[in-house]
C-alpha cells in the first residue's frame, strides 16, 4: 500500500528530475526549489539504501 506522504514524495521527485532534464541546456533557467530538492534527494537516498540492502 502506498501512503500519501510516499506518493507526494514520489511525485515531487519526478517533477525535480524532469525539471532538471528540461533545463539542462538552459543555463539561465531557475532550478527547482530547495524544499523539492531535499525531498528528491531523500527519496533517492532511500531507494539506494533499499537496493544496497537487497544485494
Amino acid at each position: 500500500m502506498l501512503r500519501v506522504p510516499d506518493l507526494l514524495a514520489t511525485l515531487t521527485t519526478e517533477a525535480v528530475v524532469h525539471h532538471l532534464d528540461l533545463v539542462l541546456d538552459l543555463p539561465d533557467a531557475p532550478g527547482p526549489g530547495v524544499g523539492a530538492l531535499r525531498v528528491a534527494v531523500a527519496t533517492m537516498d532511500g531507494i539506494a539504501a533499499r537496493w544496497s540492502h537487497a544485494s
